[in-house]
């Protein structure tokens, strides 16, 4: 077997063996969040979104709120800005599904400006909590059968409602790894670290045991 295909085969069965101890050990559950989110897409978009936001929450909590100033550089935006902005940002995707009506100059002003003065980790807790939600409530609400029409974004180009559905998970995806680095800067290392560490040290255990006993000579 080469070793492009066997190492293929082992990513692949730690996937599998990962799911299977985490639904086993958890009622059905991966981080809290229940595996049957819902039918099609959607349902796999909010199974994921429920994963993130739990460890966006939890990465919140942990960050004291002196750090919540820190950036590494003067034109990117601060832990606190960071927060905010995947607060905001639902509300953009909702209004291009629509779910929400489409933000005035005005309020796409406004929405920037609290990522530079917004700073208190209850008030973007609450922020976010509020985010968090009406973005949960606009997947489940679209209709699959608006997939594929499409529309017109603030920058000209056509998209379909499914791509805009996928920006959802996709922007917590890229600005929580880039919490995550702020965090470890800061001293900080994610909640989910040391978990996610002791279940991927478990499912290899089990799949090395596991080959070991399929390569073992038949007696």
């Amino acid at each position: 077997m080469s070793f492009v295909r066997r190492s293929l085969l082992i990513t692949v069965s730690l996937v599998a063996l990962a799911s299977g101890a985490c639904m086993k050990n958890s009622g059905g559950k991966v981080a809290g969040v229940a595996m049957a989110a819902g039918p099609g897409l959607r349902g796999e978009i909010l199974f994921e979104l429920g994963m993130l936001e739990k460890k966006v929450m939890s990465l919140l909590e942990a960050i004291p709120q002196d750090k919540m100033g820190y950036k590494p550089a003067d034109d990117m935006r601060t832990t606190a800005g960071i927060f905010v902005h995947l607060g905001n940002a639902p509300f953009f995707f909702a209004s291009m599904i629509g779910a929400a009506e489409r933000p005035t100059p005005a309020r796409m002003k406004e929405a920037g400006e609290a990522e530079k003065t917004l700073t208190d980790k209850a008030a973007i807790k609450a922020h976010l909590e509020k985010a968090f939600g009406f973005q949960k409530k606009a997947i489940e609400g679209f209709s699959d059968g608006a997939m594929d029409d499409m529309v017109k974004t603030p920058w000209g180009m056509k998209m379909s409602k499914r791509s805009f559905l996928g920006y959802f998970p996709k922007h917590l995806h890229s600005h929580l790894g880039q919490l995550g680095v702020y965090a470890r800067v800061s001293g900080i290392t994610p909640p989910w670290v040391a978990k996610e560490k002791a279940m991927r040290e478990k499912v290899m255990k089990k799949m090395m045991e596991k080959m070991g006993k399929d390569a073992a000579p038949a007696k």
